[in-house]
């Protein structure tokens, strides 16, 4: 049988992992989101075209 702090390590381990999950969830598409917003502006200041931001 485990013992009461096992079982409180073990959730409080679910719950860290929990929270990273969703973090991470948010975290991804937030960035891409914000990645190409900021496209047009980076493009301008390195003088880029379209097509040589698409590969870079």
């Amino acid at each position: 049988m485990k013992s009461t702090g096992t079982k409180r390590a073990e959730t409080g381990n679910k719950n860290l992992l929990l929270f990273l999950i969703i973090l991470t969830s948010f975290i991804n598409p937030f960035m891409g989101a914000a990645v190409n917003i900021a496209l047009p502006d980076m493009a301008s200041e390195l003088r880029m075209n379209t097509v040589v931001m698409g590969w870079a």
